[in-house]
């Protein structure tokens, strides 16, 4: 496992802000119940993973950095791809990452939470140090600036053949098409109003969900523009093997 000489402590968050709070970080999980695809669209990730664990039966560890851990529903498919995962988990929420840490509890040797942002780590990783990348559902929050710094600072870490695997909203590349999919995202979210949970502000969670996606527009990013930053970065075998509505899951491999 790489150890990065960094406080345990948030860096830098001047250029990705904590999204999650209040509402929408202590309810984060019920995001799942207006997106009927959420358990396929994150065992994608696991099932990719497993995939490229079995090319690799020679080796005794894999290092899979996770960026972004969010309440752990992507860090745990991480671990169950393959029994010789270790996980670096990075995000700066630390509300979420203690949700994560509880799911996580019986596989905590095998993954290392770092409450930091996400460059601060990777500008500290050795070359080539880690075998995959993996992330859900985080990487969109960031601007485009730091996103190509993220990225830039991904394919270093990452050794010659190591998996990029990203399950993310990627907006289609048709504006008509992302339009239509953004409005059908957030009608989805009226269905809050069929649920009854005691103490839960239902109208200010759905607000807060509708208010996060409206600012998501900010920051979007599309398939074509991360096919090219991946292949500008030096990746080959791009594909985009998952999509409904607003997310996708992108894998690549680093040359």
């Amino acid at each position: 496992m790489p150890e990065p000489k960094l406080n345990q402590t948030p860096g830098d968050k001047s250029r990705y802000d904590q999204r999650f709070a209040g509402v929408l970080g202590e309810h984060y999980d019920l995001r799942a119940r207006v997106m009927p695809y959420h358990e396929q669209f994150q065992d994608t990730v696991k099932d990719t993973l497993a995939d490229f664990a079995k090319k690799h039966p020679e080796a005794s560890i894999l290092k899979v950095l996770e960026v972004g851990c969010g309440t752990g529903q992507t860090s745990i498919r991480i671990l169950e791809a393959d029994p010789r995962i270790k996980v670096v988990s990075v995000d700066t929420d630390e509300k979420l990452m203690e949700k994560a840490k509880k799911v996580l509890a019986d596989m905590a040797d095998r993954i290392e939470f770092i409450h930091q942002d996400i460059l601060s780590v990777l500008t500290a990783m050795p070359d080539q140090s880690m075998d995959a990348m993996a992330s859900g559902l985080t990487i969109h929050n960031f601007t485009t600036e730091y996103r190509l710094e993220v990225m830039k600072e991904v394919a270093r870490v990452l050794k010659s053949g190591g998996l990029f695997v990203n399950a993310d909203k990627y907006a289609f590349d048709d504006p008509e098409a992302h339009a239509k999919s953004l409005k059908e995202q957030i009608d989805s979210f009226e269905m809050f109003d069929t649920m009854h949970i005691p103490g839960l502000d239902i109208p200010k969670l759905k607000k807060g969900w509708v208010e996060h996606y409206q600012e998501d527009e900010k920051t979007k990013i599309t398939e074509s523009e991360q096919i090219k930053m991946l292949e500008d970065l030096g990746f080959k075998d791009i594909k985009v093997i998952f999509r409904e509505s607003m997310e996708a899951v992108i894998t690549a491999t680093k040359k």
